[in-house]
């Protein structure tokens, strides 16, 4: 069993981009258009940088099928179209979007399967149903709209043009991070800088019965029952990496609980079953991510049917 604490000087989430579990409310947005006529004051500016490609994800990770493709768009946007009074053109300060997405194979021809089950579900769950291509330009669109929008606000303050906190970045990655006949474990990892002292960053696991084509929550793998056990199992742990007493309290240790409760934020490997906390949830974020990872013989008796199907594959 380990815990781990990682450190990351990432780049605080806009207001907009904090709902629901992170799948974005696009309402302001409601009339789409193409990107670069309403994002973009006047067209598409001097300056913008535009890339979008489409290519298949292989390794090892990805043997088994599903092999997702990953659709990758790159965004420059500056904050004026004309520098202010004083600024040269190219020290005009940019917000930078990098989206790496997956791009599920989802046949149009109503085939059957493994890739088009997992196509839908990847559509639905991340990006409302909505192509990458599409939810990539829809995430583009809220983020100019809330950036530009401040620079409308500040143009005119000389104290406040030439600061570095003016560059914004963005960026969403996917990740395979396990594949086999049965499971596929994915992450999606999102950093923003939005001026200040620091960025922030959150990653989130999700689990999916490549059989049933569907996601898997903590409650289908676990026992109905399992929840007090388990929530031992992974206090003991987080106590154990801060050499802690079994007795003593988290909060000796720089976080904010005495007794963290278990997060549905969960992922399966090989080795066993692990849980994530982002920044600010039990911890500060100075402490960074927090995982704490418990081999499956440990657990062998708190799984549900579900959970021993799945893991069925994997040596004990």
């Amino acid at each position: 069993m380990f815990v781990s604490f990682l450190n990351r000087a990432r780049p605080p989430f806009p207001a907009v981009l904090l709902l629901s579990a992170g799948l974005l409310s696009i309402s302001a947005c409601a009339a789409r258009k193409p990107l670069q006529e309403d994002v973009f004051r006047g067209g598409n500016p001097q300056g913008i940088v535009l890339q979008e490609n489409t290519k298949p994800r292989t390794g090892p990770q990805d043997t088994a099928q599903p092999v997702f493709a990953m659709y990758n768009r790159e965004l420059r946007i500056p904050l004026w179209e004309t520098p202010p009074a004083g600024m040269e053109p190219e020290e005009i300060p940019a917000l930078t979007i990098n989206m790496d997405l997956f791009d599920p194979a989802f046949p149009q021809n109503g085939a059957a399967g493994d890739q088009n089950v997992l196509g839908r579900q990847f559509r639905n769950i991340f990006y409302r149903g909505l192509s990458p291509q599409d939810y990539s330009q829809e995430q583009a669109r809220i983020q100019a709209i809330e950036y530009q929008g401040m620079g409308e606000e500040i143009r005119n303050n000389p104290r406040m043009i030439f600061s570095a906190t003016l560059n914004w970045t963005y960026t969403e990655q996917f990740k395979t991070e396990f594949s086999s006949a049965l499971l596929a474990v994915v992450s999606r990892e999102r950093t923003s800088y939005t001026g200040g002292a620091h960025g922030s960053y959150d990653k989130s696991y999700f689990v999916f019965d490549r059989e049933l084509g569907i996601q898997i929550g903590l409650q289908d793998f676990m026992r109905k029952d399992s929840g007090p056990l388990l929530t031992a199992l992974v206090n003991r742990e987080l106590r154990a990496a801060q050499n802690l007493g079994a007795a003593d309290s988290l909060k000796q240790a720089g976080f904010f609980v005495d007794d963290a409760e278990l997060t549905e934020n969960y992922f399966l490997s090989p080795q066993g079953l692990g849980f994530h906390w982002d920044p600010y949830e039990i911890t500060p974020y100075v402490m960074g991510y927090v995982e704490v990872f418990i081999p499956y013989a440990g657990i062998t008796d708190l799984l549900g049917p579900e959970g021993q199907r799945l893991i069925r594959e994997f040596p004990l």
